[in-house]
């Protein structure tokens, strides 16, 4: 097992871009925040929840309501005590940002709260009470697994002096964190960690190292790293052509994998004047995927259906339409879209000048920010993006709730407020027992019609380390692994 008396050396393959745990739903963003700040629960390596900020948690399905009790004394890095304020900000915050959010959506006096103007994060709906150690949260009607939810990033706990209450945005400059790590140092390549906290959770077990250093690489550059790195975490699609056959017979250095529990999409910008013809997105998006499919290696996952094979509402690609329908004009049209840095992943990118190529279209490559892409795409200045997210075998339904949950994902603006996909979410909601399997086909049917959101892969996390027995069993509901979890 890995030594704690030294800095653990990470080498990551995509950097994160915010602090802020209203932005932690990115996945660069999400593993950074979990060592930064404590949830108000957690979920353990076998599936169980548990708590550092919390002395008890509970849903009462009879009254339909969640109860947290906080714990005393405990501090943020500046010193300062963690009160029950700070963790109802988190949820406040949410509240207002993603009013459509699973759970948060069925608060008692939630519409009346956001439309009252006094300033939300200063008074509370109706049905959420608060005193100096605990917080209630009455909800509408009963809700599958409404606990999970505040395991997630998005709920974080900072200070709330650190937030404006009349615009939800962060004033502190740094934020001072909650979690097990605060960072000792960083840079654009570089991101030091120094441990905290003790989770209570893991007494008796073995201790988390006291250092952890994150150093940002390329793929092309992981080959010159490997001497340097205890462990490697990344995405295989990100991997380059032969990437692990290569690597698959290294006596120095041990690969594990997670379940395809993530997928990549293709977004068609139906704002665009071409893509407003939903036969020009099919063939445009089925030309991509028949290129994609070529040019992958042998063991890559190319697919077409939002869920995947372990989960219910799965449709094979055999049942999809590939092929090309000609009934679109695209010869001599421009057309501005995403492309990754050459590096990040040449298969997409290849793909994509393949396509353009074949329908003779004047491509011309858009790459920047993940914020300035949402802003570019839903200007309608670039007409397709790739878009990444995944599914926990625990929920998936809410899950899905939450991918196309309005404001939840700017990217995802025109879906979220389509009006038939909210009527065939809402039909799911209504009867989630019913039928379970059906229904999420038929959504799944609707969604790959509108050709607007193109499931094209499924991917996974992988991770490496020196030590074959550094990687620890991992709960397989996990759609990205924690570093604290990986020891």
């Amino acid at each position: 097992m890995v030594q704690v008396d030294r800095t653990i050396n990470f080498l990551e393959l995509s950097k994160y871009d915010s602090l802020d745990p209203i932005h932690a739903d990115n996945w660069n963003n999400m593993h950074i925040q979990r060592m930064l700040y404590l949830t108000p629960i957690e979920q353990t390596k076998d599936n169980k929840f548990t708590s550092t900020i919390l002395n008890q948690f509970s849903y009462d399905k009879n009254t339909k309501t969640i109860h947290f009790e906080i714990k005393k004394g405990l501090l943020f890095s500046d010193g300062t005590t963690i009160t029950t304020k700070d963790v109802l900000i988190g949820i406040l915050r949410m509240a207002r940002a993603r009013p459509h959010f699973p759970v948060i959506n069925n608060i008692v006096g939630l519409s009346h709260w956001l439309n009252d103007k006094k300033g939300h994060l200063n008074h509370l709906p109706s049905g959420i009470q608060f005193n100096f150690d605990s917080i209630s949260i009455k909800l509408d009607k009963d809700t599958e697994n409404p606990l999970f939810r505040f395991t997630f990033e998005i709920f974080s706990i900072i200070p709330s002096k650190c937030i404006n209450p009349e615009t939800n945005e962060i004033i502190c400059e740094e934020i001072p964190v909650s979690g097990y790590y605060m960072i000792k140092k960083r840079d654009h390549q570089e991101l030091q960690l120094k441990k905290r906290l003790s989770p209570l959770w893991n007494s008796g077990k073995n201790e988390l190292p006291d250092e952890i250093k994150i150093r940002y690489i390329k793929y092309k550059d992981l080959e010159n790293h490997f001497p340097e790195a205890d462990v490697i975490l990344g995405l295989t699609h990100n991997a380059p052509p032969g990437f692990f056959s290569q690597n698959k017979e290294r006596q120095d250095f041990f690969f594990k994998f997670f379940p395809a529990s993530n997928f990549v999409a293709l977004l068609i910008n139906s704002a665009t004047p071409l893509f407003k013809n939903r036969s020009c997105r099919q063939e445009f998006a089925n030309t991509f995927r028949n290129n994609f499919l070529q040019l992958s290696e042998e063991k890559a996952d190319v697919q077409s259906s939002l869920f995947s094979e372990i989960l219910p509402g799965h449709i094979s690609s055999l049942n999809f339409s590939r092929g090309p329908n000609h009934l679109c004009k695209f010869k001599g049209e421009t057309l501005k879209g995403f492309y990754y840095d050459d590096d990040l992943w040449p298969t997409y990118n290849l793909a994509i000048q393949k396509t353009a190529n074949e329908l003779d279209i004047n491509f011309i490559p858009f790459d920047d920010s993940w914020e300035e892409i949402e802003k570019a795409f839903n200007s309608g200045e670039i007409a397709f993006a790739a878009f990444r997210s995944g599914f926990c075998s625990l929920d998936p339904v809410t899950d899905l709730q939450m991918l196309f949950t309005p404001n939840m994902h700017p990217i995802l603006n025109d879906l979220t407020h389509d009006v038939t996909l909210r009527e065939k979410l809402a039909h799911i909601d209504k009867t989630p027992n019913v039928d379970i399997d059906l229904k999420l086909k038929d959504f799944n049917s609707y969604l790959h019609s509108e050709a607007k959101f193109n499931v094209f892969l499924y991917t996974r996390y992988f991770y490496g380390s020196k030590q074959s027995n550094v990687l620890a069993p991992l709960s397989q509901s996990l759609a990205q692994p924690y570093l604290w979890q990986i020891f």
